[in-house]
């Protein structure tokens, strides 16, 4: 009997060096079988590898537009001369008003969780004549943090 085969999707060197819009188009899988140690260290740093080329694509992203934004900032500057301060703060205003909100509706539903009784589910009834259901007992807690 085969083991299962683990594939792990790569980017290859010459890709992960080179403009970040072109790096999800060209990938590649590794099929990877067996239970040996030497397989599972295999899967480990190529799991590891795909996750730091993830987060090296991310950055780039990030530096990427911030650099837009950065020179949209100055454009818009240079366009609107002495408005454009107010401009500025306007949009600030409305962004942290937005963001407000979204904070607001976050923690409330946090605090909902929180403050929320753990409730057992009493199912006597055997609808299922096959197997008994399955009954979730976890007693999760969230915590403020």
């Amino acid at each position: 009997m085969m083991a299962p085969q683990k594939t792990v999707t790569l980017i290859p060197e010459a890709v992960r060096n080179s403009d970040y819009k072109h790096t999800r188009n060209l990938t590649f899988n590794i099929r990877i079988s067996g239970q040996k140690p030497q397989d599972k260290k295999t899967t480990i740093n190529a799991i590891r590898l795909r996750i730091n080329q993830e987060i090296k694509f991310l950055h780039r992203k990030k530096q990427h537009l911030n650099q837009r934004l950065y020179h949209l900032h100055l454009e818009s500057a240079h366009q609107y001369n002495s408005m454009w301060q107010h401009i500025q703060e306007y949009i600030d205003k409305q962004i942290n008003r937005l963001m407000d909100n979204v904070y607001h509706k976050l923690n409330k539903k946090l605090d909902a969780l929180i403050n929320q009784p753990n409730r057992r589910h009493n199912n006597n009834e055997n609808a299922s004549k096959f197997q008994p259901p399955l009954i979730n007992q976890t007693k999760v807690k969230f915590t403020k943090e």
